[in-house]
């Protein structure tokens, strides 16, 4: 048994050769032609193609607002292991910080206990002993300055605090840099 084919299931779409405005034409051409039922059915698909398009677009300008305006996380533990994070979210920053210094860590420790979020800007993490020195800055010299204060504040409460060593340093892009002592000149 033959079936009979509907002359609007046929439509332009299928000749490959056809321009943008040719297509349109012959679009509305075609609609006239089909019932009321099949032309709101048919029309729907390239408008929510489009619509899908539109927030496509927009959700990936939004990705690569917050990308612009991440925040980074540093934790230290007392044992010289360290975390750092890069995220839209201070939250989502803060959980991945301390997941990557517990991962690196053996046994107990106290990742998260202490931390620095920053948007945009330096963070300096310092060991001295057992005592951790975080500070962050809009500057690398603000970052220095900042840890050079709590260095001293910290050797006002604790007489027998050993030297201090840097842990690590991340510039404003989460990148982490591997000695921040040559690139400013000072050694702590």
């Amino acid at each position: 048994m033959h079936l009979r084919q509907h002359p609007w299931h046929r439509g332009p779409i299928h000749n490959r050769a056809m321009s943008a405005r040719q297509w349109i034409i012959s679009m509305t051409s075609e609609l006239r032609r089909r019932p009321k039922g099949m032309q709101r059915w048919h029309m729907g698909r390239p408008i929510k193609f489009c619509v899908l398009l539109l927030l496509c677009t927009l959700l990936a300008g939004v990705r690569v607002k917050a990308t612009e305006d991440a925040w980074t996380v540093v934790t230290v533990a007392r044992g010289g292991v360290w975390g750092a994070s890069t995220r839209p979210s201070v939250a989502e920053a803060i959980a991945g910080a301390v997941r990557a210094c517990k991962s690196i860590s053996t046994g107990v420790n106290d990742c998260g206990a202490e931390f620095r979020a920053i948007r945009r800007g330096w963070t300096l993490a310092f060991l001295c002993g057992d005592h951790r020195i975080l500070a962050t800055g809009n500057s690398l010299q603000e970052a220095e300055a900042s840890i050079q204060f709590r260095t001293e504040l910290k050797r006002a409460y604790v007489h027998d605090m050993p030297l201090c060593k840097q842990v690590l340093a991340v510039d404003p892009d989460g990148v982490i840099v591997d000695s921040i002592a040559e690139l400013s000149g000072t050694t702590e």
